[in-house]
């Protein structure tokens, strides 16, 4: 897959079809997808960013 040679791990990347009318489904994906990106932790250009500002000493 594209998003795995960027660094970008499947758990972060997920395609629903949700109609207007399904806010209750439109809540359960979202908070599915925030609870699967809360456990797998940073994103790898999050982690980049991190890196490049603890070297500069930008805190």
């Amino acid at each position: 897959m594209k998003l795995e040679q960027l660094g970008i791990e499947r758990d972060r990347v997920r395609l629903e079809w949700v109609s207007a009318s399904e806010g209750t489904r439109f809540a359960e994906v979202v908070t599915d997808l925030t609870q699967t990106i809360k456990k797998v932790g940073p994103g790898p250009f999050n982690k980049q960013q991190q890196k490049l500002t603890k070297e500069s000493g930008d805190d």
